[in-house]
């Protein structure tokens, strides 16, 4: 605190008392009163003391003490955030000194390298104690060299500078190529390992101040560092730095192109992510960070808007949709299995729910290449992942019938006395199972999100199919002349003399272009809207003609003679037995309600999708009798061992009622349903719903006689109406209480209050008096209901099945 009691009183801050000094050395040395021998004050030098001051002044005067004490000022963050200091901004960014070898350095670059000594010294020493730095820095400090500090201390105010609101100081560090390189090398560290990170923290908060005040400055560095993906990915378990880069990315608009995308495409960022999903070299966390990052750039590069984290479709995502890499994503699913085959299961689920084509702005059958011309923001396509999938089904089912391969082997285990049986477990009820396994689960998630792939619009148009593929031609060759473009501009640019005239050199490329122009214009022209590809066929239209009933052998053969991709999926799904196979599985393990989740909803998107110009009514005919349904499947597709996945199946009678049977033996014993009872009677619903929407007999009269099966109308009829019924009543029990018009009446009369009764109309009193009379009507109706239903309860469903459904079976038996 300064002894002169009117210094504070004036406003004059202690920064400006140092600025004033400063530039009191720094004028008379400029106006030429330098002695190159001079001794240093060392101190306080005022305006009036210099005046007065018989020696003479030299460079060494001009020391780096300045601004190590303006570093110590407690009001220096806040002067330079509220702007009110434009002397010491200039002093900051113009402002040097002179070294004791009377070398001139910069106020900014002495910053720049103290703060990378400092965070060069607390990777060295993972920031364990409080040390001194054995460098140059603050000689001339006033407090004790002998005391020690905390480091961070002057990180965080030389940070605290960088990233101010001054403009001036930020495009000072922007335009600082070498700081911007050093900063970037804090990527290399040892201990950039964890979040908590104090060297993280503070390449964040610079980095991210210099992305958004100086973004296309900063981008520019960023696209000119050619390994700095590698670099990010190294410490791809850090999540902050991963958001980071996200944020780059984010820069990228559709409106406002900075091209980082383009940069990241060619750095082979979505290869390199995908090479991480290796169980032999990388752990799972690794893993993990990968598929994340790659599920966040496919959630902001949806084909539709979101939210405002959006980029919209580029080169990244339509990489990862494409063949090539589809195929890596089998492969690993496949081949690695384990952790990664969770991760690469994810990110295919991602791919396809955030770029579903029926919410995509332009409809693709819709347009035409000359009014919406190819480009890296089209929609993303999903038919390629999905056909690559497609002709895969069968090795999924071969790792599905693997699986349960294993599975017989742990039940010989579990019947033994063997002591190897680390696959066996024990459940709450001390019932010895086996587990379903992870990778069961994934691929059976796996094809339920194929089954939503598969009802898309687009993938049920093999017009559709061709335009997608005609569309990805045209972008690649638009690409590719781009950069023949680019790179004869950068010829011409060499060569242009300088004698040519520009309105000549304008002449010629409007020239070109426009020939260039009507050559693209011609092509697209020649065969109407789309040229005609080699791999389809002459004629795509659309054939969407079928005989009653749609089921039959004529149906079967046309769906399989050329099929779309969605009923491509859909065949092989049919002919290798995955419904009966999940269902089975479905009671097998009563207690896994994800798993029975899943399985709900593939069956029911299967009774809900059409079932007329598609393969999807061949599905639901293999769920009512999958035996019948191997007629439709060509006599060649399995060898012996595989000639029939599963030996006969019923959806009524061998799932619906046999799981009502099982879980009613449960009942009888621990007084409790089997765990998957809420989604078999969900599924239930589903049969029950679809046999009163379609007239079932013109889909196949087999099914016709299946829903007319005694047992099954009764239980549809009773049981299962009374189990939905019992499902509605409030928990807690009580009457249902409607909510009547008393608040609308309410307003009602504060809003005429003013006016005098005989206003008031008849009309209006009269529709009150409806009003009241039906919601006594719907209270009478809601008690007659509660009533007729009586205290019933789980115990009354329970004893129904057993009159319906178990006293049945054991009458057919004997």
């Amino acid at each position: 605190m300064s002894l002169w009691p009117f210094e504070q009183m004036s406003g004059h801050s202690g920064t400006d008392s140092i600025l004033d000094e400063y530039y009191v050395i720094f004028h008379s040395l400029k106006d030429g009163a330098v002695s190159t021998n001079g001794g240093s004050t060392n101190g306080s030098l005022t305006e009036n003391e210099f005046e007065f001051n018989s020696a003479p002044l030299g460079t060494a005067d001009l020391n780096q003490s300045f601004i190590d004490r303006i570093l110590l000022e407690s009001a220096l963050l806040d002067e330079l955030n509220e702007g009110s200091n434009d002397r010491l901004v200039d002093f900051i960014c113009t402002g040097y000194f002179y070294d004791d070898r009377g070398q001139r350095i910069g106020n900014m670059d002495y910053l720049v390298g103290m703060v990378m000594a400092y965070l060069k010294d607390i990777d060295r020493t993972c920031y364990r104690t409080a040390f001194l730095l054995e460098n140059s820095f603050h000689q001339t400090r006033d407090f004790n060299d002998g005391d020690d500090e905390d480091p961070m201390l002057y990180v965080n105010i030389i940070s605290g500078i960088f990233c101010s609101k001054s403009a001036l100081i930020v495009k000072s560090l922007v335009q600082n190529v070498s700081f911007l390189s050093s900063l970037l090398g804090i990527l290399q560290f040892e201990n950039i390992k964890t979040e908590n990170c104090p060297i993280l923290a503070v390449f964040l908060k610079i980095n991210e101040t210099l992305l958004f005040e100086q973004t296309s400055s900063y981008l520019d560095f960023f696209k000119s560092q050619l390994d700095i993906v590698d670099k990010f990915l190294n410490h791809i378990e850090v999540s902050p730095l991963i958001e980071f880069l996200i944020k780059v990315a984010l820069t990228d608009h559709v409106k406002s192109p900075t091209g980082i995308i383009r940069f990241l495409y060619d750095q082979d960022l979505v290869p390199k992510c995908l090479n991480l999903l290796d169980n032999c070299k990388y752990s799972p966390g690794i893993q993990n960070s990968s598929g994340e990052l790659l599920k966040v750039l496919i959630s902001i590069s949806t084909n539709f808007k979101l939210d405002t984290l959006w980029i919209g479709p580029n080169q990244l995502t339509r990489q990862l949709a494409s063949p090539q890499y589809v195929d890596q994503l089998i492969d690993i699913v496949l081949l690695q299995r384990g952790h990664a085959m969770g991760v690469a299961v994810s990110v295919v689920i991602e791919l396809i729910r955030k770029n579903n084509s029926d919410y995509d702005e332009i409809d693709l059958l819709d347009t035409t290449i000359v009014n919406n011309p190819p480009s890296q923001k089209d929609p993303i396509y999903l038919g390629h992942l999905l056909s690559r999938l497609a002709t895969r089904m069968e090795d999924l089912y071969a790792l599905l019938v693997e699986l349960e391969n294993d599975d017989e082997d742990n039940e010989t285990k579990m019947n033994d006395l063997a002591p190897n049986k680390h696959h066996i477990l024990e459940n709450q009820l001390h019932e010895s199972f086996i587990p379903l396994g992870f990778e069961r689960v994934k691929i059976t998630e796996l094809i339920s999100e194929l089954l939503h792939c598969s009802n898309m619009g687009l993938m049920n148009s093999k017009k559709a199919e061709k335009i997608a593929c005609t569309r990805d031609e045209c972008r690649e060759a638009l690409d590719h002349n781009l950069l023949e473009a680019m790179e004869n501009l950068e010829i011409d640019d060499q060569v242009l003399s300088p004698n040519t005239s520009n309105d000549e050199c304008d002449n010629n490329d409007s020239n070109d272009n426009q020939t260039k122009t009507q050559k693209l214009q011609k092509t697209f022209n020649d065969n109407g809207p789309y040229p005609t590809l080699g791999t389809f066929d002459d004629d795509i239209s659309e054939d969407i003609t079928f005989e009653i009933p749609y089921v039959s052998e004529k149906q079967n053969l046309k769906l399989r003679k050329n099929p779309t991709t969605g009923d491509l999926f859909k065949i092989k799904l049919h002919d290798l037995g995955f419904l009966p196979k999940f269902l089975q599985l479905f009671l097998r393990y009563p207690w896994n309600n994800f798993w029975h989740n899943i399985v709900f909803d593939i069956i029911q998107q299967i009774f809900n999708a059409r079932m007329d110009f598609s393969y999807n009514s061949f599905l639901v005919y293999s769920l009512f009798d999958f035996k019948k349904s191997r007629r439709f499947v060509p006599e060649n597709l399995y060898d012996d061992r595989q000639n029939s996945p599963v030996p006969d199946f019923h959806i009524i009678s061998n799932f619906i009622l046999q799981g009502h049977k099982n879980s009613f033996e449960f009942y009888e014993k621990e007084k409790t349903n089997l765990g998957y009872m809420g989604q078999l009677v969900l599924i239930a619903e589903e049969v029950t719903k679809y046999s009163r929407m379609y007239k079932t007999d013109l889909i196949a009269p087999d099914i016709y006689e299946f829903l007319q099966d005694e047992v099954w109308m009764s239980y549809s009829n009773d049981i299962l109406n009374e189990t939905r019924t019992m499902c509605s009543i409030i928990l807690g029990g009580g009457q249902f209480k409607c909510e009547d018009n008393e608040d609308d009446n309410q307003e009602l009369s504060e809003g005429n209050r003013d006016m005098s009764q005989a206003t008031l109309t008849f009309d209006a009193m009269n529709e009150n008096e409806i009003c009241h009379e039906e919601n006594v009507k719907l209270e009478d109706k809601v008690a007659e209901l509660i009533d007729e239903l009586g205290q019933l309860t789980e115990l009354d469903i329970h004893d129904k099945i057993k009159d319906v459904i178990v006293d049945h079976c054991s009458e057919s038996i004997n």
